[in-house]
């Protein structure tokens, strides 16, 4: 699925749309509002990092424009920005990487995406490019999150918790679109009572011991 009007460069990177316009449901777009200013990274900006709450803006077969907050691993802040993502070869191969694989239940492939999603993604600097090794939606808006195809991942988390990550995703967004109530499954369990430092100490006292008297001979 492309953005609509998109356009491509003769080695297939999608060009970015105009800078101003930005994802709108079913491929539309629609005006910033007036204070957003929206920057294109360079090819220098980033050496790996992440991309939070970004919203997918072009989709290519290997790569997509992300538009979002960007950190980087050794950076003190993050920074608004708009920047082309190839995918990485697992990702391109329809597989997760080893990292992944058995620990993320929330992680997508390519596959999954569409323009309008609100994505956090993880990217690594490989042969001198900036590559996407791991994806996952966070909502699309006016629509619905769908089950993760990391399997293994996701039933343990729904065997773990009790759900698995696309029914807790779709609950929260239904919670912010439409008012609807979250589920009691999907609320933060209470934390139990921790005991205070004098109870602590109490408890690990040693109990008094009555000497048991001996036996006459």
């Amino acid at each position: 699925m492309y953005f609509q009007g998109a356009q491509f460069t003769a080695a297939g990177s999608p060009v970015p749309h105009r800078i101003g316009k930005r994802a709108g449901p079913n491929g539309t777009t629609v005006a910033p509002a007036p204070h957003e200013k929206v920057k294109t990274a360079g090819p220098n900006d980033f050496k790996g990092g992440r991309v939070w709450g970004g919203i997918v803006t072009v989709l290519g077969k290997d790569g997509l424009w992300v538009k979002g907050l960007v950190d980087q691993p050794y950076a003190p802040k993050r920074v608004r920005k708009e920047l082309y993502l190839p995918f990485s070869q697992c990702l391109r191969n329809g597989k997760f990487s080893s990292a992944v694989a058995g620990a993320a239940a929330q992680s997508y492939l390519p596959a999954h995406l569409q323009v309008g999603d609100i994505v956090i993604l993880d990217f690594q600097r490989d042969d001198g490019k900036d590559r996407c090794t791991s994806i996952m939606i966070c909502k699309r808006p006016g629509g619905r999150v769908p089950p993760s195809p990391n399997f293994e991942s996701d039933k343990f988390q729904a065997k773990l918790c009790g759900y698995r990550y696309h029914e807790y995703a779709n609950a929260k967004q239904d919670l912010e679109e439409r008012g609807i109530p979250l589920p009691e499954r999907f609320k933060p369990k209470p934390v139990p009572q921790v005991p205070s430092l004098e109870e602590n100490e109490r408890a690990s006292k040693p109990m008094p011991v009555k000497p048991i008297p001996l036996a006459k001979p």
